[in-house]
């Protein structure tokens, strides 16, 4: 359920309500963000106070190496899944030089100064400051001088390896988005409007659904995959295609295209969200037209398959 939570960009202006807070990138919001800001929140309720999370934008990385398609939720995204947690406040700081050369000294400074600080949980692999110099412990010392509660979060496991966004971009790369779904706690998604192609799905009795990339969105291993299209409020089985079309030349940029099944209607400019369920198979440049349609054909069986038999 959607909360009463504010969104601030910036610092916020000072309130003498008690806060918790935690502090952090949240790229991804996954199973490991979602357990601590769950307990923020309830360390929060225990003190009568209000919960607050800081993050940041551009992420750190980003920032130092300008890397291309990086984020695993653009901020629209992220805003909707933090929206649905019910953390009180949310504010979003501007990641720049200022920000990166502050000491963990001066951050903690500039919170006090514009939040009643009550305490902050941070996940084990925390840092904050230039340098990275503000780990768990140096911020144990730090809050114990300014009487704020300072609490460190364990990582939530699975499969013996904490659950992290470096993790889910690796099985994203091979192309593993049935364990993505397990480390987010949903299956990954793309969430984006309908565009013009250069209409070859169409040329060849196939229309599909063209998607705008967003340049910051982190895309899957080029490859075919069962999806679940979000269209209109209903929900359609559907095949995916991410890569550059192989079999029509070696000149096309990387694109996301959706074949809808059992659908057939125009649908530029309407907003489409795609759900990555399962791997079908690599991205094959083939001898002939016909032998893609006929693959085409076979994935759109197989994918009816999965969902008959169940994907969880």
């Amino acid at each position: 359920m959607i909360c009463d939570t504010k969104f601030t960009m910036g610092w916020p202006p000072r309130d003498e309500a008690p806060v918790w807070l935690t502090i952090g990138n949240f790229d991804g919001v996954h199973l490991g963000h979602q357990a601590l800001i769950k307990e923020m929140i309830r360390l929060a309720k225990v003190d009568d106070a209000k919960s607050m999370l800081i993050n940041f934008w551009p992420n750190p990385k980003v920032f130092f190496t300008k890397e291309k398609g990086f984020y695993l939720t653009t901020r629209a995204e992220k805003t909707s899944l933090l929206s649905k947690m019910g953390v009180n406040e949310i504010v979003t700081l501007e990641f720049d030089q200022k920000l990166a050369s502050m000491s963990p000294q001066a951050f903690l400074a500039e919170i006090i100064h514009h939040v009643n600080l009550k305490g902050i949980v941070v996940g084990q692999n925390f840092a904050l400051g230039k340098g990275r110099q503000g780990t768990p412990e140096v911020l144990t010392e730090l809050c114990a001088q300014q009487g704020v509660k300072f609490n460190v979060f364990p990582h939530v496991m699975m499969k013996e390896n904490p659950v992290s966004s470096t993790r889910i971009r690796a099985a994203l790369t091979a192309g593993k988005v049935d364990e993505v779904a397990k480390l987010l706690g949903r299956p990954y998604r793309l969430c984006s409007k309908v565009i013009g192609g250069a209409h070859v799905g169409k040329s060849i009795g196939v229309p599909t659904a063209n998607l705008f990339l967003e340049p910051e969105k982190f895309l899957p291993r080029k490859g075919v995959y069962a999806t679940i299209a979000h269209l209109r409020n209903t929900d359609y089985q559907a095949v995916t295609s991410v890569g550059v079309r192989p079999t029509f030349g070696d000149d096309f940029e990387v694109t996301v295209e959706t074949l809808i099944l059992d659908f057939d209607d125009d649908i530029y400019g309407e907003d489409l969200q795609v759900e990555f369920i399962r791997w079908l198979r690599p991205e094959e440049k083939f001898a002939s037209v016909q032998e893609l349609v006929d693959q085409i054909e076979e994935d759109k069986t197989v994918t009816r398959r999965i969902f008959e038999n169940g994907f969880e």
